[in-house]
Order: C-alpha cells, then sequence, then structure tokens
C-alpha cells in the first residue's frame, strides 16, 4: 500500500545504486532529496555517462549530460547542455549538442506538465498517468507502451527531481516514480508486434524494491533475462 499510515514514517529511502548484468548507475542527493548528480558505467567499458542537475532555491534550471564511448575506434564523446524556462503549465528547454566529431546544434523544445510536475506531452510524445500518478500509457512518435504496476513502493518515490527531468533528460526513473512496473507492452511502430517485459520484484521490509528479474520477450519470440539491483540511502527524519 502506498498510504501514509502503511509508511515507516521515520526514514526515507533514497536510490544510490541501480546495477544490472551490463551496467551500474551511482546517484547523489542534496539535502532536499533532489538528483544532483548520475554516473553510469558499462561493466564491460564499452561507454560511460554523466548527468548533472543544477538548481535555483526550489527550480531545477539547468542540466548536462556528458557521454563517452570506446566502441567507435578514436573514442567518440558528446556533451548536451539543458536550460529550463518555467511558465503556468509548460518549461521550455533549450539543449545545446556538441560532439568529439565536431557537430554542433542547438534545439528548443516545449514540455507541458501537470501541476505535479508530470509531463503530459512533448514533441511526438503523449503520456497518461493512473490516479496514483504511474505512466500507464507512453506515445512516442507512433510507439505505444503500455504498463501494469504493483501497490508497492517504486524506488523514485521520494526523488524530488522533477519527474519531467527524469523523462526527458535521463529516460531514466519512468516506470519507478510510485510504483513498480510488472508488466510492459510495447508496440514499436515498424512492425506493429508486441514486445512484453515482465519483471518479478523482491522488496525489502518497508516494502521498497531491492532486486527484479526482467524477462523480455521480443516481437519475433526471442526471450532475454536480466537481473537488475537497487540499493538505497536512508536518511533519518527528526
Amino acid at each position: 500500500h502506498t498510504d501514509d499510515d502503511s509508511r515507516d514514517l521515520s526514514s526515507v529511502f533514497l536510490p544510490t545504486i541501480l546495477s544490472t548484468d551490463g551496467e551500474v548507475l551511482t546517484l547523489t542527493f542534496d539535502d532536499q532529496s533532489r538528483i544532483v548528480q548520475l554516473g553510469e558505467v558499462a561493466n564491460n567499458s564499452e561507454f560511460a555517462r554523466l548527468y548533472t542537475f543544477n538548481y535555483s532555491e526550489d527550480k531545477l534550471v539547468s542540466a548536462e549530460a556528458i557521454y563517452f564511448s570506446v566502441v567507435v575506434e578514436g573514442g567518440y564523446n558528446y556533451i548536451e547542455k539543458f536550460d529550463f524556462q518555467y511558465f503556468k503549465d509548460h518549461v521550455v528547454v533549450e539543449k545545446e549538442f556538441k560532439d568529439s566529431s565536431g557537430f554542433e546544434t542547438t534545439t528548443n523544445s516545449v514540455l507541458y506538465i501537470d501541476d505535479k510536475e508530470n509531463l503530459l506531452r512533448t514533441d511526438g510524445v503523449e503520456i497518461s498517468y493512473d490516479e496514483r500518478g504511474n505512466m500507464v500509457k507512453v506515445i512516442d512518435n507512433g510507439n505505444v507502451t503500455e504498463v501494469t504496476y504493483d501497490n508497492m513502493k517504486g524506488s523514485f518515490v521520494n526523488v524530488k527531481t522533477p519527474q519531467w527531468a527524469l523523462y526527458y533528460v535521463m529516460k531514466l526513473g519512468n516506470f519507478y516514480r510510485v510504483n513498480n512496473p510488472v508488466q510492459v507492452k510495447g508496440y514499436p511502430v515498424d512492425t506493429g508486434s508486441e514486445v512484453l517485459v515482465k519483471r518479478d520484484f523482491e522488496y525489502n521490509q518497508y516494502g521498497f524494491p531491492v532486486r527484479f528479474v526482467q524477462q523480455t520477450t521480443e516481437s519475433n519470440g526471442e526471450i532475454y533475462t536480466e537481473n537488475f539491483y537497487i540499493d538505497y540511502l536512508r536518511l533519518y527524519k527528526d
């Protein structure tokens, strides 16, 4: 359950390490439970990514993403810089992109959000939520994703970085904000065939997920299994 009377009100859990069979993500928070840095490293050392978030008072004002890959001969890297301007029901994003090949570009996007800072729509993307605030349907340039959740606490439920930023900047935590996704159905526009993801979660005594096994059935019938692990920082409240 997610009602306040079922929570352990003496503590707050924040996800600090998210690891899979292929990569490790490490999160750092400020004293308001907002992400200030997130590092992502492939276990085979083929790539690394570092996200940095900057706040002014109660607002996220900018972000930066640095990526490096050794897959391309000689290495490849890029940097993205995001600046955010706020209006009544939307955020205007200016993004500067520069890579090691000398390519540079600046683009602008409008992110429409609700009063809970959930992303509703942006370029080619529309998102629907259930009454608890979970993303239950995403349409992304014709690709459709439908999600079913459990009733336990999502690993990002205490993270105060806006949901729209997690989705837009990192594509991370999309389905972990309130509850945990036990089934994800995807319908890629190029094939129209269903891709099915099922997750079997294990929880700690406070109802937070600490591990899950993910089984993905591709549209061609191939099945892949991957293990995910979540470690937490536990902050005590006065």
